[in-house]
């Protein structure tokens, strides 16, 4: 039975895929999700094939059966950085935290491949369709099948790290990286948000031991500017980790 051979996928994964196609819609330009809500369907609902007396355009779809609805009351993103080390298992390293962070790199990737999500305007009832080009679809493909035991987002301070690497996620799925910050909505330039990013980032290395420090602050510069701009989205602003609380439970 090809229903009882559906995946079901954790509720928070669900929750933040719904973020994230929230925030990559209309509502992000907006700058309200008052009204906003995403839905999930299984793919044996996504169909091409009309029904008879159906007209389906080019390229068009429907989807048919139950729509599972998520609501969504804050427009908040994540902006952070995780390290790859070659031997993350290193006895230096609580092995706890690592399986923590594993998960959470893990929802991210599921977050931005496998559920597909349709933004709804309560009042126009128009919707807006979240899809992904065959670039980005094979981008994500290449990016599950990394190690994630490699990926660390707190090194111990004599543990090896080989590069660093940003990620744009929901926030509650980085919310325990040292270093990160909060994207909402805003003003500012990609370029404006790259550069107060990385000055937090600094200040944040300097809590650490002179050899980390330094370390750190090498992976953190290192990352160019093609490694971090296509990651960022427009329109928003960046706040810093001391100062989230201030907006972590605005509506």
């Amino acid at each position: 039975n090809e229903l009882k051979e559906r995946k079901v996928l954790p509720e928070n994964t669900i929750l933040q895929a719904a973020e994230f196609a929230v925030c990559r819609s209309s509502a992000w330009k907006s700058k309200t999700a008052s009204g906003t809500a995403a839905y999930w369907v299984y793919p044996d609902q996504v169909s091409k094939a009309p029904q008879s007396g159906e007209y389906l355009s080019k390229g068009g779809f429907v989807i048919r059966g139950k729509k599972n609805f998520v609501s969504i009351s804050t427009l908040c993103m994540g902006f952070g950085i995780f390290f790859y080390s070659p031997r993350a298992n290193d006895l230096t390293y609580d092995e706890n935290l690592m399986r923590k962070e594993q998960e959470d790199v893990e929802i991210v990737t599921e977050t931005m491949s496998q559920t597909s999500f349709t933004e709804i305007d309560a009042d126009k009832r128009n919707t807006d369709v979240i899809e992904n080009s065959t670039s980005q679809v094979e981008e994500a493909e290449a990016f599950q099948a990394t190690d994630f035991r490699h990926f660390i987002t707190n090194p111990a301070t004599k543990q090896e790290i080989v590069y660093a690497l940003p990620v744009v996620a929901p926030f509650s799925a980085i919310r325990d990286y040292r270093f990160r910050g909060m994207l909402i909505p805003g003003l500012m330039r990609r370029s404006e948000i790259q550069r107060h990013a990385k000055a937090a980032f600094f200040e944040e290395c300097k809590k650490s031991f002179d050899d980390q420090r330094a370390r750190l602050q090498s992976m953190i510069k290192s990352l160019s500017d093609q490694d971090v701009l296509p990651q960022l989205l427009s329109d928003c602003k960046f706040v810093e980790a001391s100062k989230e609380s201030k907006y972590r439970d605005r509506g």
